[in-house]
């Protein structure tokens, strides 16, 4: 990434944030009686932040159980590219992200947040940040597609975060090679 940035290739205007749940097939089937309250989900999550080409730039893993809000944080920090540097950065996240916490955390990385519910809703927003959710919120999505075409991140069959960790780098680094030489 530090080589993408010194050639120009990763942008810089707006940057994406979003998360998705991978189905494990770890966990022992006996863990299907125990009571749905108490009953660990049998999947874990990651969040992905994307610059506005769609190119990954961080990842964070999670257990499923834990809402994307609570790994904003940390993966705005594996962020290697300053944002204070190019103060006009923008966040852009979806309904899962709205919220006062989400939003200072946000600022506290060197981002305007521009974090908005679903599109029935744009109504409520200002004429430029519809156009910048319209315009840019589908890439982040695409670029999950693509990390979930490759098998050993589509189905977790790791029993540790770490060994998982390694191949969702492993396939973002694939997506950034590919599209440096694009």
């Amino acid at each position: 990434l530090a080589f993408m940035n010194m050639r120009g290739k990763i942008k810089r205007d707006v940057h994406i944030v979003d998360g998705s749940q991978v189905v494990t097939h770890s966990l022992p089937k006996t863990t299907a009686f125990i009571s749905p309250q108490y009953r660990p989900k049998r999947a874990i999550k990651f969040s992905i932040l994307v610059d506005s080409a769609g190119t990954p730039l961080a990842t964070t893993l999670s257990s499923a159980n834990k809402h994307d809000t609570s790994l904003l944080d940390s993966t705005l920090a594996e962020n290697p590219i300053n944002t204070w540097i190019y103060s006009k950065t923008k966040l852009l996240g979806d309904k899962g992200y709205v919220g006062g916490r989400q939003e200072l955390t946000a600022v506290i990385h060197g981002y305007q947040p521009i974090f908005h519910p679903r599109k029935y809703h744009l109504d409520q927003l200002k004429l430029s940040q519809r156009k910048l959710l319209i315009q840019h919120r589908w890439k982040v999505e695409r670029t999950i597609s693509w990390l979930k075409s490759y098998r050993r991140i589509k189905y977790c069959y790791e029993r540790s975060f770490g060994a998982y960790q390694a191949f969702l780098d492993l396939g973002c680094l694939l997506i950034s090679f590919q599209k440096l030489y694009l």
